[in-house]
């Protein structure tokens, strides 16, 4: 075959392939080099648009358990009675709509001797407590129904309160379990879900004390969560 025949199909051959950018500015949107070989700027973006969405999600098993913390009366049947008193810090409390008082209860008389740390009086009385709003205009009796569950605190293991004792899990393992948390403050997560809360504050990559609240819908913890929140 002539040699000039051969150059013109080898030049022909070379114009039907894709060229070569060295620019990838150059290289319009809809190119399908565009597509294959996206920017890395791009990629990091889409990267963490995704990631922030899935924080947005609420795992099933945090659902589940803020829907369902704790069975309120049969709790205070098995353990009770208890020292209570009036609730002070309240500002960031659910506030159902009938007349009532907030009220806590520290201190289960049948409790010590069932939690692992066997603590005394004392520390029970501050490490573990329990909000409620009582309705009405008069506190009533200890075993009386007529209130709801609004707050736990606890800075000690206590299994007898369930899938809500979070003492003692690991960072990993709470991940793991209900997903990542929504908000994040220093070494305190917190997940959210309808204007119920779970705080967990952590000490040596484990959970050293943790709190449930039904929160008040006005507070927007993503504007800022208040130091009264995170106060033991």
């Amino acid at each position: 075959m002539p040699t000039c025949i051969l150059i013109f199909l080898w030049t022909f051959a070379c114009s039907q392939s894709e060229p070569i950018v060295t620019n990838p500015s150059d290289v319009p949107s809809g190119s399908p080099i565009a597509s294959a070989n996206p920017p890395e700027e791009l990629r990091l973006k889409e990267e963490s648009a995704t990631l922030a969405k899935d924080r947005g999600l609420v795992h099933p098993a945090l659902k589940a358990l803020l829907d369902n913390p704790l069975n309120l009366a049969a709790y205070k049947k098995k353990w009770g009675p208890s020292n209570s008193g009036l609730q002070q810090k309240t500002e960031f409390f659910h506030l159902p709509d009938v007349t009532g008082t907030f009220y806590r209860y520290m201190r289960f008389g049948r409790l010590r001797k069932e939690l692992p740390a066997r603590p005394s009086e004392g520390a029970l009385m501050k490490q573990f407590e329990i909000t409620v709003y009582r309705y009405g205009t008069e506190i009533g009796d200890f075993y009386d129904t007529n209130e709801e569950l609004i707050a736990v605190k606890c800075a000690l293991d206590n299994p007898t309160l369930g899938a809500l004792n979070w003492y003692g899990k690991t960072r990993r393992a709470l991940f793991a379990q209900y997903g990542e948390p929504q908000l994040v403050k220093g070494d305190y997560v917190i997940y959210l879900y309808e204007h119920k809360v779970m705080i967990a504050h952590f000490k040596d990559e484990q959970v050293n004390r943790f709190q449930y609240v039904r929160l008040n819908p006005k507070v927007d913890l993503h504007q800022g969560v208040p130091n009264t929140m995170l106060e033991f």
